[in-house]
């Protein structure tokens, strides 16, 4: 209670001098009347005295009631202020047993979940492939009953930890295998109810059978040295971050048509044994060095930084038709074995194609280079056509060599300014004519 609204209690000197002083003050007052006033005028000096002195008491009495009247004012106050108290403390009192039967029941939560996802995580070393399999929906479940990121991202990183571990070949495991694939990929899907945000995944040295990710949506992911068995879709998918894919191999199709990568691809060394599909996927910075392809469709595709596939292999048809580069890009010591074809692509940077080797057929019809387009060293071992396409600046083709010994029509369409030199061991030089 405040202090300030305490009231003192009277002295006791206060009450034995204070009366007497009024009965003297009194007393005083009327022996002055009487005193100085006329003999006629002494009854009016007594009712006068009289009066002053009832006139004292009477004060005294309105001063005793606003004092009652403060105490009473006072106690009430007293009592609001305890009754507030009291409030406080039973709010007090109920927020604190709330709290501690919140934390009563996430304690019991967590340890019911640790209890969950420890049982499932046992079932995955079961030797019994349905075992397996309940405790892969086991956590699927707990991570979506569960909307916690940190037991998602824990649930994520056993399904791809187990993905790294050898398989035992067996039709069953394939099955066990798919299916923790099949979890991670519906979860990945941003348009799916069941989509798990911000999930960091590592398939490093993976080996996946017919993972099927189109349409997935990857904040943090490593494919690296990772073996693709069957079709490995990617269609639609997006890379919101660098994708990594150094040494990845594809035993199947690989199929990222409409893939979206805006930060990095990187395909480093990875080998493509059947078609690889990127027709109308967008990059911003693209390494394809020291990669292998079989069938390579870049059709439309869109390169907005710098492209690299240096030292690059193409073992059966390559197309770029309508593709458009944007930044440097190169294709030092390519090896082309099959038809390529670069028809109506746009090359809106300096283009290298230094020491590449075109075995086939090379269609460059209709491209576009408006910066420099260097062919230095080149080798043009079957038919070659640069029919109506734009130099911005003049091509350097030297070095470049055309191979002579062919039999049958052979279609040589080389840029203005140059031809065929004198052919030495089958193989002629270009040179400039001005």
């Amino acid at each position: 209670m405040d202090e300030r609204l305490a009231l003192r209690p009277i002295p006791r000197w206060v009450i034995w001098a204070g009366l007497p002083a009024m009965v003297v003050l009194a007393g005083v007052a009327v022996w002055v009347l009487l005193a100085f006033a006329p003999d006629s005028a002494q009854l009016d000096a007594i009712r006068t005295g009289g009066t002053l002195g009832v006139g004292l008491g009477g004060a005294v009495v309105l001063w005793l009631a606003v004092r009652r009247q403060r105490s009473t004012e006072l106690d009430l106050l007293q009592k609001r202020e305890a009754h507030r108290l009291a409030e406080q403390v039973a709010a007090d009192t109920r927020e604190h047993q709330l709290r501690t039967a919140a934390d009563a029941r996430e304690d019991a939560l967590a340890r019911r979940v640790t209890e969950q996802y420890g049982k499932a995580v046992d079932q995955l070393g079961s030797e019994r492939a349905p075992v397996r399999l309940g405790g892969l929906y086991a956590l699927e479940r707990l991570g979506q009953d569960y909307a916690d990121g940190p037991l998602r991202q824990m649930i994520a990183d056993v399904l791809c930890a187990y993905l790294r571990m050898p398989s035992d070949d067996t039709a069953e495991e394939a099955q066990v295998r798919r299916t923790a694939q099949k979890i991670i990929a519906n979860h990945s899907r941003p348009a799916d109810e069941r989509h798990w945000p911000g999930l960091h995944l590592d398939f490093s040295g993976a080996n996946l059978d017919q993972a099927d990710f189109g349409q997935c949506r990857f904040d943090s992911i490593l494919f690296t040295s990772t073996t693709f068995s069957g079709i490995a879709n990617f269609a639609g998918a997006v890379f919101t971050v660098r994708a990594g894919f150094i040494g990845t191999s594809f035993s199947g199709v690989a199929d990222f048509e409409n893939a979206r990568f805006p930060v990095e691809a990187d395909f480093r060394g990875a080998e493509f044994a059947a078609t690889a599909q990127f027709s109308r996927a967008r990059f911003a910075d693209a390494q394809f060095d020291m990669a292998s392809f079989a069938d390579a469709h870049f059709i439309e595709a869109k390169f907005r930084g710098r492209t690299s596939f240096d030292s690059s292999v193409f073992s059966e048809r390559a197309t770029f038709q309508s593709a458009k580069f944007d930044g440097h890009t190169s294709f030092d010591h390519a090896r082309f074995r099959h038809d390529v074809s670069l028809h109506k692509a746009r090359f809106a940077h300096s283009a290298s194609f230094s020491s590449v080797s075109f075995q086939r057929y090379a269609g460059l019809r209709s491209v576009r280079f408006e910066a420099m387009a260097s062919f230095g060293e080149a080798r043009f071992g079957g038919d070659f056509d640069f029919g109506d396409s734009e130099f911005t600046v003049a091509p350097g083709l030297t070095g470049a060599r055309v191979r002579t010994d062919r039999e049958g029509a052979v279609l040589r369409n080389w840029p203005d300014g140059w031809t065929l030199g004198d052919p030495e061991d089958d193989w002629a030089p270009l040179i400039r004519t001005d």
